[in-house]
C-alpha cells in the first residue's frame, strides 16, 4: 500500500552499529539478508542516522562510510 492506516500493521526493522574501537573503522558497509516475511514498506525510505541504504532481493546493503571509535549507527527499515 501507499498509504498507511490505523491496524496495517507498519512495523520497523532496526540495525545498531556500535564502533567499540580500538580504532576508527572506515568503509563500512551493513549486509542484512531480511527473512521472506518482511515486505518492505516502500511507501517510507530506509533511515540511517550515517551514509544511504538500499533494499534489493532480501537484502539490505547500507553504505555507512567511517565510524569513529564510540560512534552509534542506526538504520530503520519500515515493512509491514
Amino acid at each position: 500500500p501507499d498509504t498507511v492506516c490505523a491496524g496495517d500493521g507498519l512495523h520497523t526493522f532496526n540495525v545498531t552499529l556500535v564502533n567499540t574501537g580500538p580504532s576508527q573503522a572506515q568503509g563500512v558497509v551493513i549486509t542484512d539478508p531480511l527473512p521472506i516475511q518482511l515486505t518492505p514498506f516502500l511507501g517510507l525510505p530506509i533511515t540511517t542516522t550515517q551514509g544511504s541504504c538500499s533494499y534489493s532481493g532480501q537484502t539490505l546493503t547500507c553504505n555507512i562510510g567511517t565510524v569513529n571509535v564510540g560512534q552509534v549507527v542506526t538504520v530503520i527499515f519500515p515493512f509491514f
